[in-house]
């Protein structure tokens, strides 16, 4: 497994991913509708109770939250061939 970081913009819930180096940008930008479509993104790293409420504190603080998951390399593949329906257009 990789540990992959997840970049979540609250105000306009825009989303993407930063490799195991903590350099490299996996796919695009994803764009989503609301808070519930981000977290729906998020159980795909399968988080604890703890980093649940790690994350939405950290909402209510900053407008700009980076949380850490752990993929595997198919997983990571699939995230970087832009698997949302909404793709930011200046990726």
């Amino acid at each position: 497994m990789n540990r992959v970081l997840v970049n979540v913009m609250s105000g306009d819930w825009s989303v993407h991913f930063i490799g195991p180096d903590g350099q490299t940008r996996i796919g695009p930008w994803l764009l989503h509708d609301s808070h519930d479509e981000v977290k729906k993104l998020l159980r795909w790293g399968n988080p604890a109770a703890d980093e649940w409420k790690e994350h939405d504190l950290a909402r209510k603080i900053s407008a700009r939250r980076e949380d850490e998951i752990y993929a595997t390399e198919a997983s990571i593949h699939h995230v970087a061939i832009g698997t949302s329906r909404r793709v930011c257009r200046n990726s």
